[in-house]
């Protein structure tokens, strides 16, 4: 890992196609020996929508530090996984974030949610919480990230 990489705790929160970029910091991360502990959410509408489940678990084998967790945000049928919206999950189950590194890409209001709700809830008074970008894409839809 080089001198000046992040050493600390990553929160990687991805939404829909935005697993990709985050599917890279992590396994990033992971091949250069971070040994901080890793939150990887990744929120999607429905089970049919997960993807790269079963990578992501066999990481999590691999790497204790790594816990992967999947958020359906409005299944069609009784869910054995964990439901509602994905900042939620983060905030309920990480209480403080402090030294911590967030990633977050997906949908422009699931970033902004979580960017809205990290600040509010655990940044310090005057932390800049990242910045907020926007990428078009296909008929108009965009992406976020905070970085």
């Amino acid at each position: 890992m080089a001198a000046d990489a992040h050493t600390g705790p990553i929160l990687a929160i991805a939404g829909g196609s935005g697993l990709a970029p985050i599917k890279s910091i992590v396994e990033t991360a992971l091949d250069n020996g971070h040994r901080q502990p890793i939150h990887l959410y990744v929120g999607v509408r429905d089970e049919r929508d997960l993807y790269l489940e079963a990578h992501f678990a066999a990481l999590a084998a691999r790497h204790r530090n790594l816990r992967f967790v999947p958020v359906l945000s409005q299944p069609h049928a009784s869910a054995r996984r964990r439901t509602g919206f994905v900042h939620e999950a983060v905030l309920t189950d990480i209480g403080d974030v402090d030294g911590a590194k967030a990633y977050i890409a997906g949908p422009p209001v699931m970033v902004e949610r979580r960017r809205g709700s990290s600040c509010a809830a655990h940044a310090p008074a005057g932390h800049p919480c990242g910045r907020l970008l926007h990428r078009g894409g296909k008929a108009g839809a965009e992406r976020g990230a905070v970085i």
